[in-house]
């Protein structure tokens, strides 16, 4: 599980603060959707959670062919 926040889009950029499992303290992820490259920078202590990036920012991508960008996500995956 992941949850983003703060999700800005401005022109082809969507910035977020990015909160892996259980982490109090915030990375940031920045999705590039004319090519659906990512970055990202995870919280001190969860460098392990690199998969959440890569499902935050597909979900992002996601949401933005759908024409729905909220504010803030829950994202889950099994």
């Amino acid at each position: 599980m992941v949850n983003i926040k703060n999700i800005e889009k401005n022109n082809d950029i969507v910035k977020c603060e990015i909160y892996p499992e259980d982490s109090k303290e915030a990375g940031t992820l920045s999705v590039d959707l004319s090519t659906e490259k990512y970055q990202y920078e995870l919280p001190a202590g969860y460098e392990w959670c690199k998969n959440h990036a890569a499902h935050a920012a597909r979900e992002i991508v996601a949401m933005n062919r759908d024409g729905e960008l909220p504010k803030e996500k829950r994202i889950m995956w099994v």
